[in-house]
């Protein structure tokens, strides 16, 4: 695994160093517990028919592009894609070394079994397209000065941790991350369980919304607490709220429907557990680390528990104050800090 994740690291900063150089149980049906559906808000943006039937997005496949490519000679190719994928190939296609990088990877043979299997799966028929669009129009009516990002695809090396990047103006998308959870090469690379399962289709709007999302609410500052990392996460699954129309809360926050149910039956507890322990203005990285880190649980709680459980109240907290003040745009919202907005929303789950 860690040496086609290297090899794309190395590919991708390659790339985009010489472009600056030059110039399901978790696909969750429609869930009983999405509390947020349960809500009227009145910020949720409003996308009219006309609206959708006037925009247009395309999504550029880079991986087809490339793979298409002579593997043995890939310069002409390149040269002549280079217009349709400056991101990637903005810069000196003279340079030995990155054409080196380029063959290296289009002729590696798991990257090239993955491709094959990717155009299987999606080929020409990219079905999350039309949600997607959906979700990018609300996403510019909540931030109106936001720029609809140049959507691309194509084969991240099997960067499980990091399935979308966006950059400002870019988003891309690797499909190699959505290939459905028992997918082989997924356990070839060791990839683990805790991850795969939600390396299905089901997530890529999610994701490239939750990518979105972290890019537009401002991190803490250094001396952040778990407090304030907490609400950050809750403010970035409040904006999945507000962009993604009919998803479960399982998929906003990628969970199982065991797991989401295990954090709505024990809300209360993990809630008292972290007054009892007086950790949420903590600064410790570990603390932090054991209630937002990814992984199989929570070490602190039972194995049933999911990870990421102070994400969760993170997520409920904010909900809970956005709530109580739903005049409120998103954008002042992230302006809030984490006491006043605990504060605020007198959160006191029931037991």
């Amino acid at each position: 695994m860690k040496q086609y994740t290297r090899l794309f690291i190395v590919i991708l900063i390659s790339v985009l160093l010489f472009s600056l150089t030059s110039s399901c149980d978790s696909c969750n049906k429609k869930s009983k517990n999405n509390k947020f559906e349960k809500v009227i808000h009145k910020n949720i943006p409003i996308v009219e028919k006309e609206e959708i039937d006037t925009f247009q997005l395309n999504i550029y496949r880079y991986e087809q592009a490339l793979f298409k490519l002579d593997p043995v000679n890939p310069k002409p190719g390149l040269e002549k894609i280079k217009k349709d994928y400056l991101f990637f190939l903005d810069g000196d296609l003279n340079d030995p070394v990155n054409i080196s990088q380029i063959k290296s990877f289009i002729n590696d043979p798991v990257l090239k079994h993955a491709y094959n299997d990717i155009n299987k799966i999606y080929g020409n028929n990219l079905f999350f397209k039309e949600p997607l669009k959906y979700s990018l129009l609300r996403y510019k009516k909540i931030i109106k000065e936001a720029k609809i990002p140049k959507v691309y695809t194509y084969i991240s090396g099997f960067l499980y941790e990091k399935p979308v990047i966006f950059l400002d103006s870019v988003l891309i998308i690797g499909l190699d991350c959505y290939m459905g959870k028992n997918y082989k090469l997924y356990s070839q690379m060791k990839i683990p369980a805790y991850s795969s399962i939600f390396m299905q289709k089901e997530y890529i709007v999610r994701d490239c919304m939750f990518a979105i999302g972290e890019k537009s609410v401002p991190q803490p500052d250094k001396s952040k607490t778990l407090l304030d990392l907490m609400i950050y996460r809750g403010k970035i699954l409040y904006f999945t709220d507000l962009v993604l129309e009919n998803t479960p809360d399982s998929v906003k926050i990628k969970y199982t429907s065991s797991q989401l149910d295990w954090c709505i039956r024990n809300e209360a507890n993990i809630w008292a557990f972290f007054i009892e322990k007086n950790i949420l203005f903590s600064k410790d990285h570990e603390t932090a680390r054991k209630f937002l880190a990814d992984g199989p649980f929570t070490s602190v709680f039972t194995k049933n528990s999911p990870a990421r459980t102070g994400e969760y109240i993170g997520w409920q907290i904010v909900r809970t104050f956005m709530k109580k003040n739903p005049e409120m745009s998103f954008k002042d919202l992230i302006k809030q800090d984490a006491q006043k907005i605990l504060n605020e929303s007198s959160y006191k789950p029931k037991r």
